[in-house]
């Protein structure tokens, strides 16, 4: 199934999901590793793919939220109070992970 239904996730959105999760541990990991590094002259190069990771992340997060803005999301189950919380979590996330690709 490529578009998502009423009941279930397509499969361009699962794999935007994980490579998305993917690159931000290896964001993560790197960042922590970079800036861990004694200076030497390869620290600039670092920096560089860095950013080209972060960058990529930027273009995979644009398209994850174009696919989901025209693709219908599966109906969340709960009480009303635990949907708006879903929500308001996954607004969250979005604006978080937009504002960590903006900022760097």
């Amino acid at each position: 199934m490529i578009r998502n239904s009423s009941a279930a996730w397509g499969w361009p959105s699962i794999v935007l999901h994980w490579l998305g999760a993917a690159l931000i541990v290896v964001l993560l990991a790197h960042g922590w590793w970079m800036t861990h590094l004694a200076p030497r002259p390869d620290r600039l190069a670092n920096y560089g793919l860095h950013a080209a990771l972060g960058y990529d992340f930027l273009a995979l997060l644009i398209l994850r939220l174009l696919w989901r803005w025209i693709s219908p999301v599966p109906a969340l189950e709960g009480q009303a109070w635990e949907r708006y919380a879903a929500r308001a979590a996954h607004i969250a996330l979005y604006v978080l992970m937009l504002a960590c690709a903006l900022t760097g």
